[in-house]
């Protein structure tokens, strides 16, 4: 006799679709990690649509902004990571490449998998010049004698910076730094500077704060790509997983991300 209140024992038919699902390669667990931004962005969505999809795939996110995610990938704790590119190459006594820091294509162990590019904003309080040219947009080289905030993460962000304000010809004059964005978002609304913004990154609501897009060439962009270990990517609710993924990535960028 059943017990009331506890669950229904699975019938001969759940087990045939859990085994078929299994046979399909579309249940079981998947889990993936990524940076802050793109989970909010791209692995969030991406989630529910394999949800919708794939009810038998348990589909688990992490940020785990303290691990090397290409650590988790080869030790099995991840399937597919999303990162950032950076210029920098990893520490020559790194065992594993440090977040951010994309494996070259003759290295044996990954496969990596363009997703998106992502804009750069200048975050500007309310009451600046540019903020008036939050439509028409304002080129890098017009932001020279501004004060910058190092925003974001220290490594890739920073280097974009950087390397937006080389093509302008000039060095940024960086007088504050922040890895949050609220708190970023805080230092702006102050006067302490203005910061480079990725399109994807939040803003608290109904603060003083104007979004201006950089215009010109070249416009600095944030690339994500999406990485597996190699040999993987073809595995049903990887390849499921990638699709989703890439899926909402241009969806956004077709709405300017």
């Amino acid at each position: 006799m059943a017990t009331p209140g506890a669950p229904a024992a699975p019938t001969r038919n759940d087990v045939r679709a859990d085994l078929a699902g299994y046979a399909d390669g579309i249940a079981g667990r998947l889990r993936m990690t990524g940076v802050a931004t793109a989970v909010a962005g791209v692995l969030a969505p991406a989630t529910a649509r394999l949800r919708a999809e794939l009810p038998r795939l348990e589909v688990e996110i992490g940020e785990d902004p303290g691990e090397d995610r290409y650590g988790l990938l080869l030790t099995g704790r991840a399937d597919i990571a999303v990162v950032i590119p950076t210029p920098a190459g990893p520490p020559a006594d790194s065992r594993f490449r440090a977040a951010g820091e994309v494996p070259p294509p003759d290295d044996a162990r990954f496969a990596v998998l363009p997703l998106l590019q992502e804009p750069q904003d200048l975050l500007v309080p309310a009451g600046h010049p540019f903020a008036a040219r939050a439509v028409d947009g304002v080129a890098p080289a017009e932001a020279a004698g501004e004060t910058w905030i190092r925003a974001g993460d220290p490594a890739g962000q920073h280097q974009l910076l950087l390397a937006a304000c080389a093509s302008a010809g000039f060095a940024p004059r960086v007088r504050h730094h922040a890895v949050d964005w609220y708190t970023v978002a805080a230092l702006v609304v102050h006067g302490c500077g203005i910061c480079l913004l990725p399109r994807l990154a939040p803003v608290p609501e109904h603060a003083p704060l104007v979004r201006v897009p950089l215009r010109g060439e070249p416009v600095p962009v944030r690339r994500f790509v999406a990485v597996v270990r190699r040999g993987s990517a073809d595995r049903p609710p990887i390849a499921r997983a990638v699709a989703a993924l890439r899926a909402v990535a241009g969806e956004r960028e077709a709405k300017g991300v």
